[in-house]
């Protein structure tokens, strides 16, 4: 259920908003979107395969989604003698999260709920839970609760009975002492999505994963994604390993119903990965709603259940999971308009680093970031009103800035100077990712317009 921080913690938000607005001077209306040549397919598998034994993770299943093709490169085992194939679900962590997030801003879009409604309307009145926590605070991980699921009583519970099938509110007796008031510090805590998915619950009277089904996976045709426990998975699931020991004939129900809606989600590479694309073109909830789910305050870039870093000098928005011998990472790169997704079956693995070799891979034709500190863009200031000045842009011959729907907004020539100043002023407030290309070199780094 973890997030990551460098390679390990969870890729964290970015804001914006008016994701549509288009200024007189583009020269296109969409990112420098790829179709995958034959040379990057064959790079894709090899590197996925290579990779795979050069870390010793037992299976690999990977995903990368252009607006016309999904391809899938998979490598190793589930189980001695079952190689993995692409249509074997894995348990998809945290990235849980970002469903849960989506499927609040779809119930918001319907009147059903206010995100900014205390949560005392649908949770019970429980020792160590504020009722005056907002439900938007829950989701942007701001409410102060502490993690149940860092408690040695809930990891003693979960290890006393693996065929335990726990119920939410069964879980809020392991909740501690709050860590800090609701509105202030950013901590991620699965407390804060457990308590999201029993929102869900009591407004749709049904369990959360039948309001994934109804809000994203029916829409998106993701037949084979599923909620844990709270949904039979009639698919083949890839077996999970933790570290050396296969969990083939070990239960997951206490471990996977105590994650719930934190991180109990089980999907195929190719359908996560579209979900995740689509999510970021605007196609799953309205523009107005990814905006908010891109806010983000002071230097903590998570929004609502999505998040931002710079992976292979490219900005990335997605989320990681790892939950009990399945690690994953699931990202939408704006600057290429593509959709990619790294599951694996073995717990501690590093699925960052085979997304990072793909985001390589995917962006090298249009020369891949040159990430050393002498070639860093530098903004200022940032978040920029109505001017800004980039400085880094020593063999650049244009500016590229790109909304995160992958909508270039602005194009800009450099001439090969090192500086440039331009207006801002034209740009909706918001997030943006700002793209510097040359001959040799491709850059990338966050722009934040805020007036």
């Amino acid at each position: 259920m973890k997030h990551y921080q460098s390679n390990r913690n969870a890729i964290r938000g970015l804001s914006n908003s008016a994701l549509c607005f288009v200024i007189a001077i583009t020269m296109s209306c969409t990112a420098a979107a790829i179709e995958l040549t034959p040379a990057q397919r064959a790079q894709i598998k090899a590197a996925v395969e290579a990779m795979q034994k050069q870390m010793a993770i037992k299976g690999v299943s990977a995903a990368v989604i252009t607006e016309n093709e999904a391809f899938t490169a998979v490598a190793g085992e589930s189980f001695a003698g079952r190689p993995i194939n692409a249509d074997m679900v894995f348990g998809i962590g945290s990235v849980t999260k970002t469903l849960t997030s989506t499927t609040l801003m779809r119930m918001q879009q319907d009147g059903l709920i206010d995100l900014d409604d205390p949560i005392s309307t649908w949770i019970p009145s429980t020792p160590n839970i504020d009722p005056s926590i907002t439900v938007r605070q829950l989701l942007a991980h701001r409410s102060g609760l502490a993690d149940y699921s860092m408690t040695q009583e809930y990891r003693s519970a979960v290890l006393a009975n693996a065929n335990r099938v726990f119920k939410p509110e069964e879980l809020l007796p392991f909740i501690k002492e709050p860590l800090a008031k609701p509105g202030g510090t950013f901590n991620y805590c699965n407390t804060n999505y457990l308590l999201a998915g029993m929102i869900i619950s009591k407004i749709t009277g049904e369990g959360a994963g039948g309001a994934f089904r109804k809000y994203i996976f029916d829409g998106l045709q993701m037949d084979s994604t599923y909620m844990g426990v709270e949904d039979s998975i009639p698919v083949e699931m890839a077996v999970r390993w933790m570290s050396t020991q296969s969990g083939q004939n070990v239960s997951i129900n206490a471990a996977f119903s105590g994650a719930w809606t934190a991180g109990a989600v089980f999907s195929t590479a190719r359908e996560i990965a579209t979900f995740m694309r689509t999510l970021h073109r605007g196609e799953v909830v309205s523009e107005a709603s990814l905006a908010e789910m891109h806010t983000y305050m002071d230097t903590v870039t998570y929004g609502l259940g999505v998040s931002r870093q710079i992976l292979s000098g490219n900005v990335v928005l997605g989320h990681t999971g790892s939950i009990r011998g399945y690690e994953s990472i699931v990202l939408y790169v704006p600057s290429i308009d593509v959709g990619l997704a790294v599951l694996v079956n073995q717990g501690p693995s590093e699925p960052v680093a085979i997304a990072a070799r793909l985001v390589t891979i995917l962006t090298q034709e249009l020369s891949v970031a040159d990430e050393r500190a002498d070639r860093a863009l530098r903004i200022m200031p940032n978040p920029a009103s109505s001017t800004c000045s980039v400085s880094g842009l020593s063999g650049t011959e244009c500016i590229s800035v790109i909304d995160l729907t992958g909508r270039e907004q602005m194009q800009l020539s450099v001439g090969g100077g090192g500086d440039l100043t331009f207006d801002t002023s034209s740009l909706a407030p918001g997030s943006y990712v700002l793209v510097a290309r040359g001959p040799a070199m491709r850059s990338a780094a966050p722009l934040v317009i805020s007036r």
